[in-house]
């Protein structure tokens, strides 16, 4: 599938988009399984070397398989991810400052970017839910323990720190808002499933004290 000629639509559910719901929709080709995804994520951050945030267009299907299989994949890949994807969004957060100013930006580069943009924050937003829900699990099953005993075991459960974690990404996704990505949109609104992607887990976040 060229990254120009499919649209990304952001799913209510992950499972949408395992199925294909029109012409030109993306649709995930392959849940990898568990043993493929640290090879996978490796291919990814090659790629990303060599074509920066766009890369994602092509190793989609790489997060979507490390979303699927968060609960049975090692912390080590699950720091990994997150921190690689923090990378990719900050870039192309940079990256878009100067393209969405090129008066002559092509409508093929533009769609390009455009899914780019909701498939970079698609995967960054569920893997962060994905840390969430597991941290708020851990601290049920320990109400019991004072919150130094949570912190500990939220970390052994993790790999590390969530708590430190949760603050730069929410202050990445602030940054990318600041930018006027309604270019990308052909200047119309910006779509209704791309706001509340981003704000409802900015106020998931901040639910959490």
């Amino acid at each position: 599938m060229s990254p120009h000629n499919f649209e990304f639509h952001l799913p209510l559910s992950p499972e949408e988009l395992l199925k294909s719901g029109g012409v030109n929709q993306y649709v995930v080709r392959e849940v990898l399984p568990v043993k493929h995804l640290s090879s996978q994520l490796r291919a990814f951050q090659s790629a990303f070397r060599a074509q920066g945030p766009l890369a994602i267009l092509e190793h989609f299907d790489t997060v979507y398989s490390i979303l699927h299989h968060f609960r049975s994949i090692e912390p080590g890949l699950k720091e990994d991810t997150l921190e690689f994807l923090k990378k990719v969004v900050s870039r192309h957060s940079q990256e878009l400052s100067s393209i969405l100013d090129d008066a002559a930006l092509s409508g093929s580069d533009r769609s390009a970017h455009l899914n780019a943009l909701k498939m970079n924050c698609y995967a960054l937003i569920r893997l962060l839910e994905s840390f969430e829900n597991m941290t708020s699990q851990t601290s049920l099953i320990d109400l019991d323990i004072g919150g130094k005993g949570k912190r500990a075991r939220a970390k052994a459960t993790l790999g590390f720190d969530w708590e430190e974690e949760r603050q730069p990404v929410l202050q990445l996704l602030t940054q990318l808002l600041q930018l006027d990505i309604r270019h990308l949109w052909n200047h119309s609104a910006i779509e209704e499933e791309f706001v509340s992607l981003v704000t409802g887990c900015c106020y998931r976040l901040l639910e959490n004290p």
